[in-house]
């Protein structure tokens, strides 16, 4: 109840921060929302206690925001599918795809990784869940993949969003039948028209890091009045005004919606510009229709887990030729230090991934159990002295200290933690705190 309770607040308090404002003098707003870079991150890692992401989060948010301006133009500016191209990654892509077709979007724009799993796999999940994609220069099998532009009607504004993926970010990649074309002759017909048929007109622009997108804004054809750019590459907090372009810049995974309120004038000039980059956190109420499909992803995961053999063995030689012997080994010299890592997280770190439904999952497992993938390790439904992050996992395999107390193991510093403790899965983490209740 009371979680319900605090996600009605939360909600609210979204939905109080994001109403419109009235317009005088002639004046009319149009808000965009946008997202981009998300990688077909189906739910973020469990561990992080700052913006936990995730579709089924993100959808709740943008309702709110869609509930506050129903006529709001939604995009995403590329690369909706994995940047990896294992088993588990065309999981993640079928289902996202499937979430994005269910979304509603006005606009999706083409990222250089919706390639990665070939031409007839995106075709494919495209046409099945109607993915309304546009692109001024992809070019598949000799013919434009996309139409280059769309134009919607939003309250007595013509909007119309036209996309481009740029060339350089393909260098070097086999995308067979697939031929990206250089961005700006493509672009500046496609706008020409939009000119024509449009009051406002927004770029869609996977174009490379921030810095790119400014030049890009600075010299963008003179029809194009907003940019929403993006591939990881940098954030911009604040709308930009760059030579007369708004600019804004996407935050990618799954972690923020963003928001560009414009005010336009009565000619549909956009004449102010607020930004609002919004965190999916764990006070985000999960969407119900979404977390279906979420489910329906792990349900999938599991079965390919056991069908393929997803799990590393333990197979692979650990650094320094020792292998792994358990915690129960460490215990029988180090018992009050056994006692004291039971009361800590890391004695609790599989049960956590049993409470959540993934201690199967591949992308998880190796931060919550000791010496996976290493002789001596996890094995799974095995070797129960493994399961959590136990000693070896922080001081090293400790087979030759087993067998001699003279042979020392590694000492712990910043990088022993960091290798979980990263800036994706805890983006908080600060090495002398995070320490402290583990020490012994």
């Amino acid at each position: 109840m009371y979680s319900q309770l605090r996600t009605a607040l939360v909600c609210g308090l979204a939905l109080c921060a994001l109403s419109a404002s009235p317009q005088g003098n002639g004046r009319r707003e149009l808000v965009i929302i946008y997202t981009g870079d998300s990688g077909a991150e189906v739910e973020s890692c469990g561990c992080n206690l700052l913006a936990y992401g995730g579709l089924a989060r993100r959808a709740t948010l943008v309702n709110v925001i869609r509930a506050a301006h129903p006529d709001a133009v939604f995009v995403d500016v590329g690369d909706f599918l994995s940047p990896n191209v294992g088993e588990q990654d065309r999981l993640k892509s079928e289902i996202s795809a499937e979430a994005y077709g269910a979304f509603g979007y006005d606009a999706v724009n083409l990222g250089e990784d919706d390639f990665n799993f070939g031409l007839d796999f995106l075709k494919n999940l495209v046409e099945i869940n109607d993915i309304p994609i546009i692109s001024s220069n992809v070019v598949a099998e000799g013919k434009p993949f996309a139409p280059a532009f769309k134009v919607v009607d939003r309250a007595g504004v013509k909007v119309g969003v036209v996309g481009f993926l740029n060339a350089e970010l393909v260098a070097g990649k086999d995308f067979r039948g697939v031929d990206v074309k250089p961005h700006k002759k493509n672009l500046k017909a496609a706008t020409s028209e939009l000119g024509r048929q449009a009051d406002v007109v927004i770029c869609l622009a996977h174009i490379g890091n921030v810095d790119k997108a400014r030049a890009f804004a600075a010299k963008c054809p003179k029809e194009i009045d907003v940019v929403v750019a993006g591939h990881r590459g940098g954030q911009t907090p604040q709308a930009e005004n760059v030579k007369g372009r708004w600019m804004v810049y996407t935050r990618s995974r799954n972690r923020h919606v963003g928001m560009l309120k414009l005010t336009l004038d009565e000619e549909f000039n956009v004449v102010a510009a607020e930004n609002h980059v919004l965190p999916v956190t764990r006070e985000t109420a999960k969407d119900e229709a979404t977390q279906v499909l979420v489910e329906k992803y792990y349900a999938a995961l599991r079965k390919v887990v056991d069908e393929k053999k997803l799990l590393k063995p333990p197979e692979d030689v650990p650094p320094g030729g020792f292998i792994y012997v358990g915690s129960s080994r460490c215990a029988e010299c180090h018992a009050p230090q056994k006692k004291q890592w039971r009361g800590t997280t890391h004695a609790a770190a599989y049960a956590s991934l049993e409470d959540a439904g993934r201690e199967t999952d591949p992308e998880c497992i190796g931060c919550h159990v000791t010496g996976y993938g290493f002789r001596g390790g996890f094995v799974a439904g095995q070797k129960p002295a493994r399961l959590n992050v136990g000693c070896e996992e922080c001081h090293g395999p400790g087979e030759g200290h087993a067998q001699s107390p003279a042979i020392k193991t590694p000492p712990i510093n910043e990088k022993t933690c960091t290798r979980c403790h990263d800036a994706e899965r805890s983006p908080s983490f600060d090495y002398a705190p995070y320490l402290e209740p583990v020490s012994h």
